[in-house]
């Protein structure tokens, strides 16, 4: 009887892994955009405590954060109106499916209506906002950024604040600024 019950524990095991795996993607974009979700989920909150653990333990050599662009200026404007300038990351838009772009639905009606620019030249560096944000805003082309690149080297957002020119503030309506925005002015 033993044997049976184990042998039903370990299929049933492999079908959840199997079950899990399939769709990776959306649990760990899920999981991702949720983490006190991983807090409640109690009974397997355990093995991200010792993932974590293993991780912290192995990396321990501290980030440096290396500075750039320390010597940008702004480009003096000949009038005397100051300039403002709203920028909306949609880092998982498509840009193909906006009638600003060609698209022949109309998708966008309200911002055809604005003095905007859309940049048509964009790709995103990944599929989750965790990756593809901070690759944005960093110096680095997609196919050379990765995570520990990003966190330990300072943005755009840090390049223009060090012209003590440009009032930088990060409005934000989602998931966090994935720590582009660590060093600026910040508003959930």
């Amino acid at each position: 009887e033993i044997v049976s019950k184990l042998k039903t524990i370990t299929l049933s095991l492999v079908i959840i892994f199997i079950i899990i795996f399939s769709f990776s993607k959306f649990y760990t974009s899920f999981f991702r955009e949720h983490k006190p979700l991983r807090y409640n989920v109690n009974p397997i909150y355990w093995i991200y405590s010792i993932g974590n653990y293993v991780h912290k333990t192995l990396d321990t050599a501290p980030t440096v954060l290396k500075d750039i662009g320390l010597d940008a200026k702004v480009v003096e404007n000949n009038s005397e109106t100051k300039e403002l300038i709203i920028l909306v990351v949609g880092e998982t838009a498509r840009a193909d499916r906006f009638s600003l772009n060609g698209y022949s639905k109309e998708t966008n009606p309200l911002l055809k209506q604005e003095n905007i620019v859309s940049f048509t030249n964009m790709y995103s560096c990944g599929t989750s906002t965790a990756h593809s944000v901070p690759c944005m805003f960093s110096i680095f082309p997609k196919d050379e950024y990765t995570y520990k690149k990003g966190a330990s080297t300072k943005n755009v957002l840090d390049v223009l604040n060090n012209t003590q020119d440009v009032a930088i503030l990060w409005r934000d309506n989602n998931s966090d600024s994935k720590g582009v925005a660590l060093r600026v002015d910040y508003e959930d």
